[in-house]
């Protein structure tokens, strides 16, 4: 289902993309600035620990700062990601914008950082679990594995050709047996 791309406005398709594919927390990627951006990579520092993250430049990941950069913005503002007026988005600002954007795609139960978790769920199904820790910033394989997410009851993300994918598995169910019901109540 790609209903949270739908939804989506460009800023939000700004911050989800790279959000999954650098799995950085919330936090740090709304305080990402321009300065960050540099010639061997996107830096970001990680609040928990104080140390920065380099991201080497892929083509997707350039092509994404690329993209938050041409959003509307002040021409001084200092930050990736911003208001109109510049100033970094506030933590309750960016939470009521992902709220409606998750009424909007009608995805109720997905939390931004379900992106992250699905971002280590994939870098340890396909690299290992030292990449997975290694992308997540995590100084132990235990803290990895917590976030690693093989219930096939939990949301998933999937990125394919750039775009996002919700398939949230139990909203699914919960529609299939109202379906099947005709009735919206649970036996």
């Amino acid at each position: 289902m790609d209903a949270l791309k739908t939804a989506a406005s460009d800023q939000m398709c700004c911050t989800i993309e790279p959000a999954y594919l650098t799995a950085v927390r919330k936090s740090n990627l709304l305080k990402i600035m321009l300065k960050d951006i540099r010639p061997d990579g996107l830096h970001v520092r990680q609040q928990k620990t104080g140390k920065y993250q380099i991201f080497n430049w892929t083509p997707t990941l350039r092509a994404l700062v690329a993209r938050a950069k041409k959003l509307r913005r002040k021409h001084d503002s200092l930050y990736l990601f911003c208001t109109r007026t510049g100033a970094p988005h506030s933590t309750s600002e960016f939470v009521s914008m992902w709220c409606r954007l998750k009424i909007k795609a009608d995805l109720l139960d997905l939390h931004f950082h379900d992106l992250r978790a699905k971002a280590v769920t994939d870098a340890k199904h396909t690299h290992g679990r030292d990449f997975a820790q290694a992308l997540a910033g995590h100084a132990s394989g235990e803290m990895t594995d917590a976030y690693v997410r093989d219930d096939p009851q939990r949301e998933s993300v999937e990125i394919r050709d750039n775009q996002i994918i919700m398939c949230c598995n139990r909203l699914k169910q919960d529609a299939d047996f109202i379906n099947e019901n005709g009735r919206g109540e649970r036996i």
